[in-house]
């Protein structure tokens, strides 16, 4: 990654990486999900095609502006979110 995106800061490649892995994770582990959700109109035995849009979005999201940081987020300490939480 360090050689494809020689400018990017360690640390966005760093999320970058963790989000493409979950990505691919997440795909592999739920592929029952994303049959229902789509009505089988996504082809989860087109590998390639898989690894193109999980590159796809991780390029996107790896090449993006970065205008600031996200905000820092409290506990709730009760536990449950409330509209006033978001």
């Amino acid at each position: 990654m360090r050689r494809a995106l020689p400018d990017r800061d360690e640390v966005e490649l760093y999320w970058g990486l963790h989000f493409a892995l979950a990505m691919s994770h997440h795909t592999i582990r739920e592929k029952e999900r994303l049959a229902k959700l789509s009505d089988g109109h996504c082809d989860l035995n087109d590998v390639d095609g898989i690894i193109d849009r999980v590159v796809s979005a991780s390029m996107m999201a790896l090449t993006a502006s970065v205008t600031s940081k996200a905000p820092v987020r409290t506990m709730v300490p009760h536990g449950r979110l409330t509209p006033q939480d978001i």
